[in-house]
């Protein structure tokens, strides 16, 4: 049965992964609600999120949505979440980490 596995990198951390089924696919939605899985899971751990967070994406379409850039705008924009969100894409044919 196709799978897909969907990686966070949290850096000096924890690796964590997520895997769905061929029948959900990878949409924008899947991409938001592990990032903010991991967001919660550091702020439970830490009892503080980052002043600045780092994202690194692929090229995937779903990473290129507006949808993934809305929710780092609102992030910054909540005020009480993170003061700044840099947003880098890997060149393509590039490795990931």
């Amino acid at each position: 049965m196709p799978q897909h596995i969907q990686g966070i990198l949290s850096h000096f951390r924890e690796i964590m992964l997520f895997r769905t089924f061929h029948n959900y696919g990878a949409p924008a939605n899947l991409i938001i609600h592990t990032l903010l899985i991991a967001l919660e899971r550091r702020y439970s751990q830490e009892e503080c999120i980052p002043a600045i967070i780092y994202i690194q994406i692929d090229g995937g379409s779903e990473n290129r949505g507006h949808l993934l850039l809305a929710l780092c705008e609102f992030l910054v924009r909540a005020g009480f979440v993170t003061d700044k969100i840099v947003l880098t894409r890997l060149p393509a044919g590039s490795p990931l980490f």
